[in-house]
């Protein structure tokens, strides 16, 4: 077990607390485009977690699934409808909760070039509701400069089982994910003419990083592998191009990032893509509540007067007092920092007693936000809805005892 020890808290990176990563959105959608002999193929996937699908009990286990549909259409061309279904069977019922578990599936379409309009759907199994998602305007014939087509995220995944192929889709809506980890680009390359290609990468006009790229050969496809989408490079004879960066993702920050593509001639190419905390804790959407937490580990005296400056100022005085623990860090993600809240959020899932205190607010909660898991977690039962709770913790040597008189999860500790 990894152990992390501050004066104020001890982090226990557990799995246990995996499921309090919680995506800020209910799903993702993106398409990527990759040019052909005859033309391109537009690729359009979808990722959505375990807890946003519609589970039924059946007598294995639950079971759900979804219909992803897309229509594709241009003024040259009538409808194209595409379709795929998916299913999924778990065990338990508290797998059908997994916010970090989800179920994939993509749609593929060869297009000639032109302006197209993609529209894609959902439905979900055990449910009547369509949904109607956010249409994609790709411009293939009016785009100024495609000498190179949109970057393509993936990650470096060893998969024996899928033919030893290490690269899959990221596939959250085109975003490349704000963490610690190290994602890498793809981008395909329309001109074959062009054998290198610069590249800068810049956010709020720093730059991150400037090279050159030797334009590679080969074909470039999607397959599906274990519920991933798996991204093959051949190396057969082929008019395709593209080039690939890797290994510079964990020093980006969160927000805006630009990629600027430079083949001299003219031949010069913007794209921003966001890098989005997919995994954010709901703690830290709301700047003044996240520093009313850290109430948690500091005194109260320092928490108020942080709150008594500006609401405007609440964001970067947040930013500022987690920075200096993170200080000598080779990236700017903040484990510290996500790790505290993660555990907020678990705390407020776990904790909340019927009245409107928060659940990190609790005796209990306080104690899981500082030390994380208990090794272990014994209930005694007095009588009259009387209960308490001991919580151990082996390696800290403590024991905390917690009681509650109502049998109404209203615990308070009594004893340490």
């Amino acid at each position: 077990m990894l152990k992390i020890k501050y004066s104020f808290l001890i982090l226990f990176f557990v799995t246990s607390l995996i499921s309090a990563q919680i995506p800020r959105n209910s799903l993702f959608v993106e398409h990527n485009i990759i040019a052909s002999d005859s033309g391109y193929v537009c690729y359009v996937a979808i990722r959505i977690p375990y807890n946003s699908l519609v589970f039924i009990k059946n007598s294995s286990g639950y079971s759900s699934g979804f219909e992803f549909s897309s229509e594709v259409s241009s003024s040259s061309m009538s409808i194209i409808r595409k379709s795929i279904q998916k299913e999924i069977s778990v065990a338990t019922f508290e797998e059908t909760n997994l916010r970090n578990e989800y179920l994939q599936a993509f749609l593929e379409f060869k297009l000639i070039e032109d302006d197209y309009l993609i529209q894609p759907y959902l439905a979900l199994k055990n449910s009547n509701l369509p949904i109607s998602l956010e249409p994609i305007n790709e411009r293939l014939k009016t785009r100024k400069n495609g000498f190179v087509l949109s970057p393509i995220i993936y990650e470096d995944i060893k998969s024996d089982s899928c033919k030893n192929s290490t690269m899959h889709l990221v596939n959250f809506g085109n975003s490349i994910p704000y963490s610690s980890s190290s994602y890498s680009i793809l981008i395909p390359v329309k001109d074959t003419s062009i054998s290198k290609v610069k590249l800068k990468i810049t956010q709020s006009g720093k730059t991150i990083l400037e090279n050159d790229y030797i334009v590679q050969k080969g074909e470039i496809d999607f397959t599906e592998c274990e519920g991933n989408i798996k991204i093959n490079l051949s190396n057969k004879n082929s008019t395709n191009r593209y080039i690939i960066v890797d290994n510079f993702t964990y020093l980006l920050e969160e927000g805006a990032t630009r990629f600027s593509f430079n083949a001299g001639k003219d031949l010069k190419r913007d794209y921003d893509i966001d890098v989005s905390w997919v995994t954010k804790p709901r703690s830290l959407s709301d700047p003044e509540f996240a520093i009313k937490m850290i109430k948690i580990i500091e005194p109260k005296e320092k928490v108020d007067s942080m709150l008594s400056n500006s609401s405007s100022e609440y964001k970067k005085i947040l930013h500022d007092y987690w920075s200096k623990y993170n200080k000598g860090a080779k990236t700017p993600f903040n484990y510290l920092m996500a790790e505290f809240y993660n555990r907020v959020d678990e705390a407020i899932r776990r904790f909340s007693p019927l009245s409107k205190i928060s659940g990190a607010e609790t005796d209990r909660g306080k104690i899981f936000v500082r030390f994380g898991n208990p090794d272990s977690i014994e209930r005694v039962y007095n009588g009259q809805n009387s209960v308490l709770e001991i919580w151990k913790y082996i390696e800290l040597e403590q024991e905390y005892i917690f009681k509650d008189d109502s049998g109404l999860g209203n615990y308070y500790l009594i004893k340490k």
